[in-house]
């Protein structure tokens, strides 16, 4: 039962830091069609990093992307790529 609870928790502090990175990265909402698919591939890409490097950031107010810049030594080169629009 705990470790039920356990996960549980586990997988909605991973959906919230994922929402927050959709969130910190998505505003104001892609205008065209190529900035979606821009949007899509970081949200891919960085899916991973978030995940690993910020499990217990809280999401909202650009923590998430604030936790990956401040661990950037550690971001995957995927998601440095799609940051940097590379990808």
């Amino acid at each position: 039962m705990v470790s039920l609870i356990r996960d549980i928790v586990i997988a909605a502090l991973v959906t919230a830091g994922l929402v927050a990175l959709i969130s910190a990265v998505a505003s104001p909402p892609p205008a065209s069609a190529q900035e979606a698919a821009a949007f899509r591939t970081l949200r891919q890409a960085c899916a991973g990093d978030v995940r690993k490097l910020c499990p217990g950031v809280a999401p909202g107010g650009g923590r998430i992307k604030r936790c990956l810049e401040e661990k950037s030594d550690q971001v995957s080169e995927a998601c440095k790529q799609a940051v940097a629009g590379k990808r």
